[in-house]
């Protein structure tokens, strides 16, 4: 006889069977994980967990099912078939019964311990560009940068990066007056004389601007850079030639870090005021 045919009753059980199982159908999964580390593996449905026990239905694929107290449990997932990162989270060393399931330990441990590789670290970013308060040397003044320290010594203004650049080299501004030589001419033959004549290394020059005449005299600006060891310094330098005295600023700074910090040293430089142009 069709399942359907015979009395309303049976007719009505058999529909209230499948709204039944249409509402609250069992789940494809399920997995129950006891404390003496057996797992248990099959479908269970929301309504077949309550406080008491959960019921498995087809466990291990088998018809039937198993009803396990609760008491027994150490976790469960109505909607997985094996360990999640949530079980292993919490009872990552507790033991488990089969060579599958601490394979998937394994893995989760080796997921876990799959460091991605640092980053490589950051370009050193110069300090913030920007001029503090002047600093007043013997006929002149400057604005140092912002942060930066300031000396005076045997009238040498000295001005310093208190935070080292990339390589360890703190970039600095040097200030200091002599008295004026006849000619700019033979001057600034002067000058890169005296660098290789003071310098305990190589001064080679990288820039030389043209000579730049003002009402009170000439500027002339420069780009040199030094061996030290194994170490390159570049300086930008700026020299004033006035009626009385010469002025030099030398601003130095790693090779590395050189043209990062040369529009701070051009501000630097720039910010020069004379008292033999007032």
């Amino acid at each position: 006889m069709n399942a359907l045919q015979g009395s309303p009753r049976r007719l009505a059980a058999v529909l209230s069977g499948i709204v039944v199982v249409g509402a609250f159908g069992i789940c494809e999964a399920g997995i129950v994980i006891l404390e003496n580390g057996e797992v248990i593996v099959g479908k269970i449905a929301p309504s077949d967990v309550n406080d008491e026990r959960i019921r498995v239905r087809k466990p291990q694929g088998e018809q039937g099912h198993m009803d396990v107290e609760q008491f027994r449990v150490r976790w469960f997932d109505v909607e997985a078939d094996e360990p999640t990162d949530a079980y292993w989270e919490k009872h990552l060393d507790a033991p488990l019964l089969g060579q599958r399931w601490n394979a998937l330990r394994e893995r989760y441990i080796a997921g876990k311990n799959n460091v991605p590789e640092p980053l490589p670290p950051p370009l050193w970013i110069p300090p913030e560009f920007g001029l503090g308060p002047p600093v007043v040397g013997d006929g002149f003044e400057i604005n140092q940068p912002r942060g930066w320290e300031a000396t005076l010594e045997d009238g040498i203004l000295m001005l310093r990066n208190p935070s080292p650049g990339r390589n360890g080299f703190h970039a600095r501004v040097h200030v200091f007056a002599v008295r004026a030589a006849a000619a700019y001419d033979d001057q600034v033959g002067w000058i890169r004389g005296e660098l290789e004549r003071v310098s305990p290394a190589r001064v080679e020059m990288i820039e030389l601007k043209r000579l730049r005449t003002v009402d009170s005299g000439a500027n002339q600006e420069m780009v040199t850079e030094t061996d030290l060891g194994s170490r390159q310094v570049r300086a930008l330098r700026k020299v004033c030639f006035r009626g009385e005295r010469t002025y030099f600023v030398s601003a130095y700074a790693d090779g590395g870090d050189f043209d990062a910090q040369r529009r701070l040293f051009q501000e630097v430089i720039d910010s020069l005021r004379l008292a033999e142009d007032a």
